[in-house]
């Protein structure tokens, strides 16, 4: 019956693909969601979804929980569910949500596992300042590291939070990571603008109170807009990350003299391309709290992004990024080189695709001068709405990593992973306010 069941939904989804490929229709909306401007002012919506799931590196993650065989099976099923609230004044919007997962493993002693998050935020606009507080919590059975390639574009805040997802675990330790930030900004004039932001972040392995790794990222920047494609950016952000037992903190300064471009190229005008530029200086301490810095590092960073409109309803963008790769427990950094490619649109009103690929490579800075860590990601989604809230999902992760042998690594964690997930399921939308 469960491979009928999924065998069904395979043929479902292979049918609804086979309506052209750049389709004009408007996206299915009730289940893919609507633009921001048209949601209520009040909303509060659940979320579900049920997958099942063949994962090559299962056997790594619990193999020593496995009973009556060395090597359990790759298969399991994956249960998702949250809810989302929002609240919109005429000034001031609060947002709060939780999620959690659950995996059954029929082939383990310990055969369900879970894993949440929870976050809230607050947003105030007057007509020069703006201020916003957020707070978010993530548990998980499993370690998690940040070296899969993602795509550029503004950074999902903090109020916007999902269960860490187990199709991107690399070991098998439970871990809580806890996030604070503050962010606010002033319009000087009508051409300037000034922005601040803190953000504090913990992640504490079991057993509970080592604080394994703590970061400090506080930011000042000063925009002013010369055109409405280009702006002047002057800026300064500091950063500091803290090692359970080690006495060698990181503190990298960054400083942005540079010019943000925002524009449709003269020569493509479905093409749009986004850069900017700046420096960032990394210091270290020695090991003795009197010993002097270990000396100023300068690296040139920035980031590059092009967006091109293929049709009415699919986009195809291509992002680079220079910067520094902070992996927690790794008590060194990665000056990194990462770019990513990334398709998305709709097969008619009811398919929606989605497709990512990325590469990331990177040096360590303070240990042999070696390459650190070298690591690739790919992603394929497609779902496909059965009616306004219920929709059939096949999805394929795959992801590579390689670290230097001469790297220290957190216990359980290996030096080169080659994995590959697939899921396949439904998932639903029910609002439960609007």
């Amino acid at each position: 019956m469960h491979k009928n069941v999924i065998a069904g939904i395979v043929l479902a989804l292979l049918a609804a693909t086979a309506t052209p490929a750049f389709a004009q229709s408007e996206p299915f909306r009730g289940l893919f969601g609507q633009p921001v401007e048209a949601a209520p002012p009040t909303s509060l919506d659940l979320s579900t979804s049920l997958f099942g799931v063949n994962d090559t590196n299962l056997p790594r993650l619990v193999a020593r929980e496995a009973t009556g065989s060395s090597r359990p099976d790759v298969r399991y099923s994956d249960l998702h569910a949250g809810l989302w609230f929002n609240k919109r004044g005429q000034r001031t919007v609060f947002s709060a949500n939780g999620t959690t997962a659950v995996q059954y493993y029929p082939q383990l002693s310990n055969a369900v596992r879970w894993s949440g998050a929870g976050a809230v935020g607050l947003t105030r606009t007057g007509q020069r300042l703006r201020f916003g507080l957020d707070q978010q919590v993530r548990y998980s059975p499993y370690a998690h590291f940040r070296v899969i390639p993602i795509s550029g574009g503004t950074p999902t805040r903090l109020a916007e939070v999902s269960a860490p997802d187990v199709a991107l675990a690399v070991a098998g330790r439970e871990s809580f990571r806890y996030n604070s930030g503050i962010h606010s900004g002033y319009q000087l004039s009508r051409r300037t603008a000034f922005d601040a932001s803190y953000q504090h972040e913990v992640l504490d392995f079991v057993p509970l109170g080592q604080r394994d790794w703590r970061t400090q990222d506080a930011s000042l920047s000063l925009r002013h807009s010369m055109t409405a494609k280009t702006a002047l950016v002057a800026g300064y952000g500091y950063h500091r990350r803290d090692f359970e037992g080690e006495r060698l903190p990181l503190r990298r300064h960054d400083i942005n003299f540079g010019v943000n471009y925002n524009s449709a190229l003269p020569f493509s005008p479905r093409t749009t391309l986004t850069f900017n530029v700046g420096s960032t200086a990394l210091s270290r301490a020695r090991s003795t709290a009197t010993a002097a810095s270990e000396g100023t590092f300068l690296r040139m960073i920035g980031r590059a992004e092009l967006d091109h409109q293929l049709a009415r309803t699919w986009h195809l963008g291509l992002f680079y990024h220079r910067g520094v790769q902070y992996i927690e427990g790794i008590s060194d950094v990665f000056l990194a080189d990462s770019v990513t490619g990334n398709l998305r649109g709709y097969l008619g009103p009811r398919v929606e695709l989605r497709a990512t690929a990325g590469y990331s490579t990177g040096p360590l800075r303070f240990g042999p001068r070696q390459r650190g860590y070298d690591t690739s990601a790919a992603s394929a989604r497609v779902r496909m709405a059965i009616s306004r809230g219920l929709a059939a999902q096949a999805e394929y992760v795959y992801y590579r990593y390689l670290f230097a042998d001469a790297l220290t690594l957190p216990t359980g964690i290996r030096a080169r992973e080659n994995r590959h997930v697939f899921r396949v399921g439904l998932t639903t939308w029910l609002p439960l306010l609007q």
